[in-house]
């Protein structure tokens, strides 16, 4: 019985060590903020390893930590009931201590009863305020939100997303929201718009298209 005791005792206290020298070594937090694009739900059964933050964890190495806080589902726009900022992610993304923070929303923004381009700007300056506040704007890129591409068994792009607000309407509201603030501005619509593989329902990326974009961010940021 004694034996065994020690024997636990010796494995917890291993692991007590690991976990030490693992934290040890972490330099920097990267904290990537969003909807299922961030989530991974192109990716559902696979997505802590093929989500773009996952993609971007392997990428940085074992000296940073890549948090994926994207929750399906929601707006940068407050007063919708799946609005980011009553998310669970949401006040995570406060308690974290972050050293970065990547943040792209704005594609359910677009759904037709969805919609208020003055509320989805107004709202999304305060989100990133506050995260900027918490890092300062030199470690916050805010993602301009990728091109939706039409669901060739659906004939249409799904989910009620309008691709024509993503590129018409929200691309010039994201720019120079980033340019007024002084956060980095990266546009994922130039970098997807031709790139149809990258998706399998015109929407989610696929692990290709999720393994595309965090090689992209890791050579705009990191490079």
């Amino acid at each position: 019985m004694r034996r065994r005791v020690r024997d636990a005792a010796i494995v917890a206290a291993a692991m007590i060590i690991m976990c030490i020298y693992t934290i040890g070594r972490i330099s920097s937090t990267v904290v990537c903020i969003g909807d299922s694009i961030t989530f991974g739900a192109g990716v559902y059964d696979t997505r802590y390893s093929e989500s773009y933050p996952a993609y971007l964890q392997q990428l940085l190495g074992e000296n940073y930590r890549v948090v994926n806080l994207g929750r399906s589902g929601t707006t940068a726009q407050r007063a919708n009931p799946c609005a980011y900022t009553r998310s669970q992610q949401y006040r995570r993304s406060h308690m974290i201590g972050a050293d970065t923070y990547i943040i792209m929303l704005g594609t359910n923004d677009t759904k037709p009863y969805n919609w208020d381009a003055r509320a989805y700007e107004s709202d999304l300056r305060a989100l990133v305020e506050k995260f900027a506040h918490r890092v300062g704007t030199e470690n916050v890129y805010l993602l301009q939100p990728p091109k939706c591409f039409l669901n060739e068994s659906k004939g249409e792009i799904l989910y009620g997303i309008d691709d024509n607000i993503v590129r018409d309407e929200m691309r010039p509201i994201v720019s120079k929201m980033a340019e007024d603030m002084g956060v980095h501005y990266i546009d994922m619509y130039e970098f997807t718009e031709n790139h149809p593989e990258y998706y399998d329902d015109g929407i989610h990326p696929n692990a290709y298209g999720n393994k595309m974009i965090a090689e992209y961010l890791y050579e705009t940021i990191w490079k």
